[in-house]
Order: C-alpha cells, then sequence, then structure tokens
C-alpha cells in the first residue's frame, strides 16, 4: 500500500466519523426540540382554564334580562330549532357560534384568592347563565356574574365548583340578546335591471307580461359615429382582411355584399302580451326608470316570521292578491322571484307581501311598490 493510498484511507475515515458526529448532533437537536415543543404545550395546557369540554352539544339555553331561551340541535338535519317555537327561524350562524364556544370554553384567567362574598363578582345573582349538554352527555352551567372594568372581562363560575375566572367580553355578548335577534329574515335577491328578461304582473285578474327581445338591427347613423369614435380612441381598427372576411362570411350567409358590409348592433325592445294581443316597445326611459325601480324593491321589515293561511289572509295574501313575478339571468341559470302583494299596513305607508310562497310576511313601501305596478299597468292593452 502506497504512503497516498494510506493518506486517502485516512482522509475518508475522518470523514465517515465526522459524518456520524453530524448525524448525532442533528438526532440530539431534533430531539430537544420535540421536547422543548412537548413542554410548552404541557405548560400552556396547564395555564388554560377550561370552563366546559364536550363533544357536540345538542341543547343549549341561555337566561339573561329579556328571559330565558332554549334551542335543540337536529343532528340528522344539522339545525337549530327554538324549543318554545318550531316554526321561529333561527339564525344558524349564531347558534353554531354559540356551540362552537361552549366545545372547549376557555377563561382567561383563574383567580388564585376568592372572597367569600360573590356579590363582590357579581355571581349571587348572575347576570346571564347558559347551559349546554353535549352529544356525550355531558352537561355544564356557567354563570356569568359584572364585567370587569379594568380588562373588560367578566367573572364566571361553573355552577356547583368554587372557582372564579374571569372570561371574554365575546362570549357574554353573543348571549346577552333577545330572540328577536336571532330571528333570521329574508331580505330580496341580488337583481340588475339588464338581468331581467321577463316580468308578469296579475292584477285584479287582469295579466300582463313583458318579455325582453334583443335583435340585431342597422345600427344608426348616431351609433355608427360613436363607434368610430370608441375605435379611434381605443386604436381598435378593423384590418383590411378582417372586414374581407367579414363581407366574405356574411355572403355565404346569404346577404349582399352591401347588406354585409352594414355595422349591425344588439337592440333590446320589450314585447307586451294581455289577453292575446300584443305591443313591442323599444327600451325607453321609462322602461329602465321601470326595471330600475323593481330592482330596488327591499323589505323595510318583517310582519310576521310564519304566518298560516288563516293569517296570511288577515295580510289580505289571498288568492286574489297581486302577483308580481320576475324571471332573471343569475350567473348561467335562469331564476324566477315571486311576490306577491296583500294589504296595506294601518298608516297605508307598507304593503305586506310573501316572496315565493314563503311563511313569512314582510313589509315593503307603497310608493316603491306602486311606482312599478302603474308602470306596468300603463302598457294595458
Amino acid at each position: 500500500m502506497t504512503k497516498n493510498t494510506k493518506k486517502l484511507l485516512g482522509l475518508v475515515g475522518a470523514l465517515v466519523v465526522l459524518g456520524g458526529a453530524y448525524g448525532t448532533i442533528v438526532l440530539i437537536n431534533q430531539h430537544n426540540e420535540e421536547k422543548k415543543a412537548e413542554q410548552s404545550k404541557a405548560e400552556k395546557e396547564a395555564n388554560t382554564f377550561y370552563l366546559s369540554q364536550m363533544e357536540e352539544p345538542v341543547s343549549i339555553s341561555y337566561t339573561n334580562s329579556y328571559g330565558t331561551f332554549a334551542f335543540s340541535y337536529d343532528t340528522e338535519n344539522e339545525t337549530w330549532s327554538y324549543d318554545s317555537d318550531e316554526h321561529f327561524p333561527v339564525t344558524q350562524s349564531y347558534l353554531t357560534s354559540i356551540s362552537s364556544d361552549l366545545k372547549s370554553f376557555t377563561a382567561e384567567r383563574k383567580l388564585e384568592e376568592v372572597q367569600d362574598d360573590l356579590s363582590v363578582y357579581g355571581l349571587d345573582n348572575p347576570s346571564c347563565t347558559i347551559t349546554a349538554k353535549g352529544s356525550d352527555d355531558t352537561e355544564v352551567t356557567i354563570q356569568i356574574g359584572n364585567l370587569n372594568s379594568y380588562n373588560s372581562d367578566y367573572y364566571a363560575k361553573v355552577e356547583g365548583s368554587d372557582d372564579i375566572y374571569t372570561i371574554a367580553s365575546s362570549y357574554v355578548s353573543d348571549i346577552s340578546n333577545d330572540i328577536s335577534a336571532l330571528q333570521e329574515k329574508e331580505s330580496f335577491p341580488t337583481i340588475t335591471s339588464t338581468s331581467i328578461t321577463d316580468v308578469q304582473l296579475v292584477k285584479d285578474g287582469t295579466t300582463i307580461d313583458m318579455e325582453k327581445e334583443v335583435t340585431q338591427e342597422p345600427a344608426t347613423e348616431e351609433e355608427t359615429t360613436e363607434n368610430a369614435s370608441e375605435e379611434a380612441e381605443t386604436g381598435s381598427e378593423v384590418s383590411e382582411e378582417e372586414t374581407t372576411k367579414a363581407v366574405s362570411d356574411s355572403t355565404e350567409e346569404g346577404l349582399t355584399e352591401e347588406e354585409s358590409t352594414v355595422e349591425m348592433v344588439d337592440v333590446t325592445h320589450w314585447v307586451f302580451t294581455q289577453d292575446n294581443k300584443t305591443q313591442r316597445v323599444d327600451e325607453s326611459d321609462d322602461i329602465h326608470d321601470l326595471l330600475v325601480n323593481m330592482v330596488g324593491l327591499t323589505f323595510n321589515d318583517c310582519a310576521d316570521y310564519y304566518a298560516d293561511e288563516e293569517e296570511k289572509e288577515s295580510y289580505g295574501l289571498t288568492d286574489g292578491a297581486t302577483v308580481l313575478t320576475i324571471t332573471y339571468q343569475s350567473g348561467e341559470e335562469e331564476t324566477t322571484l315571486k311576490l306577491t302583494i296583500g294589504a296595506t299596513t294601518e298608516d297605508d305607508a307598507y304593503y305586506y307581501v310573501s316572496m315565493d310562497d314563503s311563511d313569512q310576511v314582510n313589509t315593503v313601501s307603497k310608493e316603491s311598490v306602486d311606482a312599478v305596478l302603474d308602470a306596468i299597468s300603463g302598457y294595458e292593452m
């Protein structure tokens, strides 16, 4: 074995030793990091105070200055309902938020020293209490007392325990409302005036239908001038090759060369139909105002979140009521909105209406509705 070979083998051996040492150091560092992470997690867990831990809550009730309100969760339909009234439209996101909190309800801190007099914390007569039962049969009642003005947290304790904690005010705000704040209210869908394709009005036994019709017609001299100006501003001039191709394509479709060189534009008309009589109307300012007023309709308030047939009659929402049906394009789909218009409110400022045969009754400005109905009726034949 030569001297150089011995040196090379020595270097290789040294590299192997160094590589092994490096690998050992990496493993040691990795182990230390994992140990630190575990210690940090354990310390965090030790300093986290839970007022409740449970599986998915299936019942929740809370008491505040407005009363006591209880809710049950339907696991099959994955919805919350109000125990006192199955027809009450509960805002699901509201109960879902409370439910999520209760699965792992944590305190900001635990008081190290607690006074015997609970009135100091407002817990002798709690301002709010919340009771929940989980799908694992875990039950808990949390009592909430005074606001700590120093940090804006609330004092709280678990019923049956002497420990007192402070909790974030966000927990309390969720359960401080009257039941009306939990009501899910209907709203008009978002419709644009250009997306409407058909409107039907049934009023006093008369049916008027207005249908949008878009045709291609030769551009007027004014439109041709405007288009030329736009092309000049944007620099989007049509090349001679494109013009020749357009003439060629149009000739194949049966148009003369003279006809094919005429600029064509989309023109919108509205076709009104009543009792087999028809009239075709250009899209004028009056039509534009009608469509704008139509999409501008909004609910003022909910008069009744659930009305049966007898109650609907008291609102004038009978078979003979006025019905406005709007068909519009929503993305790739055509959607229909049906608005049944009943009697007016006592002050004659609003109509009672129901949307898409819903059991919920809302009010809409009488002035706004009349502007739409009168405009359509103006095309009565």
